[in-house]
């Protein structure tokens, strides 16, 4: 994410395709007098296309996500249908956010972004967000362990006089029935839970699923692939679809930034 990008609100997923923009594509590609897919209706490439994300969405990469709930009188609340595992919970008060929960073996392929403790995103000079891994430098040239006017910058992770206001306060993931139970001290506050997402698909509008244009022709080609599965007479065509889903798979397991912008965004905002 750019410094500029991140100043403009209007810039804000606007650049990303939308599953309807892809669908929109194969129909236009199904309309041709000879394609063999002029006789499916945009309703399964709709299905083939969600099928594909959420397959997708498993094996590629990890999906943060931010819900703000209010912790009801019975201090339980149900598990989302996408959750896979808790990543961090705050509790939001007066805009800010307060800890109460963070997962220390957050898998590599989460970003944490660097962040001063206003909440504001930290830019290098060249306008490129600072992550946990990059080495900061104040304008002196020393680190922030040892500059007084650095000592406003922290990760994601909030400062120490944050972090103690609700020390004693906790977020807990409960069986039988699975869902999120919460200390006494946290009825009523408004909670912001961030956390892994299984990629479900199948209950949002197309146009509200924004992709990656990477992801672009890899999806086509899987529409158009299981489309022609089961069909014998197209078993070459359905054949070659495959193939090249699978090359494009394979080249954006490679070089995907395994950072899902849309959510992230929505996070720092929050």
């Amino acid at each position: 994410m750019t410094e500029d990008y991140y100043n403009d609100p209007k810039q804000w997923g606007n650049s990303l395709p939308s599953l309807k923009d892809i669908i929109d594509e194969v129909i236009l590609d199904a309309e041709e007098q000879s394609s063999v897919f002029r006789n499916y209706s945009r309703e399964a490439f709709i299905r083939y296309a969600k099928r594909g994300l959420s397959m997708l969405n498993y094996k590629i990469k990890d999906n943060i996500k931010g819900v703000e709930i209010t912790v009801p009188c019975s201090l339980f609340f149900p598990l989302f249908e996408d959750f896979t595992s808790l990543v961090r919970a705050s509790v939001i008060e007066c805009g800010e956010l307060f800890p109460i929960y963070e997962n220390k073996d957050l898998p590599n392929s989460i970003e944490r972004y660097m962040q001063q403790c206003c909440g504001e995103v930290v830019f290098d000079c060249n306008g490129q967000v600072y992550t946990i891994g990059d080495s900061l430098n104040c304008k002196h040239g020393c680190t922030t362990d040892s500059c007084n006017e650095c000592v406003d910058l922290c990760f994601v992770d909030p400062c120490t006089q944050k972090a103690n206001k609700y020390k004693d306060e906790y977020i807990k993931l409960l069986k039988d029935p699975h869902r999120f139970g919460f200390s006494d001290g946290l009825e009523d506050k408004q909670i912001l839970i961030e956390y892994l997402s299984n990629g479900l698909v199948y209950s949002l509008d197309e146009c509200s699923i924004r992709l990656k244009e990477e992801w672009t022709e890899m999806l086509i080609h899987f529409i158009k692939w299981k489309c022609l599965e089961h069909n014998v007479q197209y078993f070459q065509l359905s054949q070659y679809h495959k193939q090249q889903f699978t090359i494009l798979k394979s080249n954006v397991i490679q070089n995907d930034l395994e950072v899902d912008y849309d959510a992230i965004l929505k996070i720092l905002r929050a």
